[in-house]
């Protein structure tokens, strides 16, 4: 949802690569799934967890520990389907309106 959201604010197809790494590496690099995000400054902390890969993290460690999904996964799974929501609702409202 988030790569339709950015990618609405391209003019033509070769506008849109740009914005690929400018949205996809911050949010591997502070989702926790290549740096635990313990070691990470309090900032990137934060920061990290305005990405959707950080919840989409969070739930996929859960799910492969031997005790399985938790209780402890629900708040994060809402928190991915809220976000979906929220950018679906915001890429529709920027699509040109055809008459």
């Amino acid at each position: 949802m988030l790569g339709i959201f950015v990618s609405t604010f391209a003019r033509h197809e070769g506008q849109v690569f740009p914005f690929i790494p400018m949205i996809t590496l911050p949010s591997v690099f502070l989702s926790g799934l290549l740096v635990n995000t313990d070691l990470l400054p309090e900032w990137a902390r934060w920061l990290g967890h305005a990405f959707p890969l950080y919840y989409a993290n969070d739930v996929i460690q859960k799910v492969i520990q031997p005790a399985g999904v938790q209780s402890e996964s629900w708040p994060s799974l809402a928190v991915l389907a809220a976000y979906s929501v929220v950018l679906l609702g915001l890429a529709s409202r920027t699509l040109p309106e055809v008459e």
